[in-house]
């Protein structure tokens, strides 16, 4: 689903956004950051930062969340490994594309465009993770990997919540055959192509292709619901997981998008553990 943010604000070429079910927009000083009620009815201290705070580094923005919680971050790649939140402190970064939280006050952080920032919490023990899921890393299965590595430290899976954040939705994403099979293999032992199609992937009907090479058949893929998909075959209900409709390529005025723009810009997203 699709939704459209902007409102007019009372000052001339300004916007606000519009209310989303489950969701929360914290306005400070005319810029804003989105919540999940489910999170912070628990307690998480989060955010899906908009565009209007992409000159800000975490450090800073952190102040705006937390009192004295320690920031982690990563060197993203697109790959498939997880490294707890103590090993991501200091530069060098590490390359990795997922967090989990192993010490008390840890914020982790993730930046992305149109690639879905993901956190996972347990209310619990107050464990949380973070991981940043584009197409190749679903391919690897960076949401099962940080998922299982939550677990083994103490989370356990039937009370977690997991948020996925704004990304870029099923009716902007365009991709040839190959990287829809690849994402396919993942969801089943026994691939078969079309099986797991009906939710998360439709042929596309589009005259002119966001690929820029017409020969090459495409289609359209939903990297939300993909990655429902995975963490659902490894024991989360669906219930327990909440995606926001955001569509990154569609919301010019709130979020980066690398599809519609080709330009490397990014959004901060951060969760914090309640230990």
């Amino acid at each position: 689903m699709q939704i459209s943010l902007s409102t007019k604000a009372s000052k001339k070429n300004e916007f606000a956004p519009k209310n989303i079910k489950d969701w929360s927009w914290i306005n400070l000083g005319g810029n804003y950051y989105l919540e999940a009620k489910a999170l912070r009815k628990h307690g998480f201290r989060h955010g899906f930062f908009t565009r209007q705070w992409s000159h800000k580094k975490p450090k800073e923005l952190s102040s705006y969340l937390f009192n004295h919680k320690t920031v982690h971050m990563l060197r993203q790649k697109h790959t498939g490994n997880v490294l707890y939140a103590s090993q991501a402190k200091q530069h060098p970064l590490p390359t990795a594309d997922g967090l989990v939280s192993d010490m008390s006050k840890q914020s982790l952080w993730l930046y992305s465009a149109d690639c879905i920032p993901i956190f996972f919490a347990d209310p619990e023990s107050g464990l949380v993770a973070a991981c940043h899921a584009g197409w190749r890393g679903l391919t690897l299965r960076i949401t099962s990997m940080t998922l299982r590595k939550l677990i083994s430290i103490g989370a356990k899976i039937e009370t977690l919540i997991i948020v996925m954040g704004p990304a870029i939705s099923v009716d902007n994403y365009e991709v040839n055959t190959e990287i829809y099979e690849a994402i396919a293999k993942t969801l089943g032992d026994k691939f078969e192509p079309l099986k797991k199609s009906e939710n998360w992937v439709r042929y596309s009907d589009t005259k002119e292709s966001f690929m820029g090479n017409n020969k090459t058949e495409k289609v359209l893929i939903d990297l939300r619901l993909a990655a429902s998909e995975q963490l659902i075959m490894e024991g989360v209900k669906a219930s327990q997981i909440i995606i926001c409709p955001i569509c990154t390529m569609k919301e010019k005025n709130f979020f980066h998008s690398w599809r519609r723009d080709q330009i490397k810009a990014t959004q901060w997203s951060c969760i914090a553990n309640n230990q």
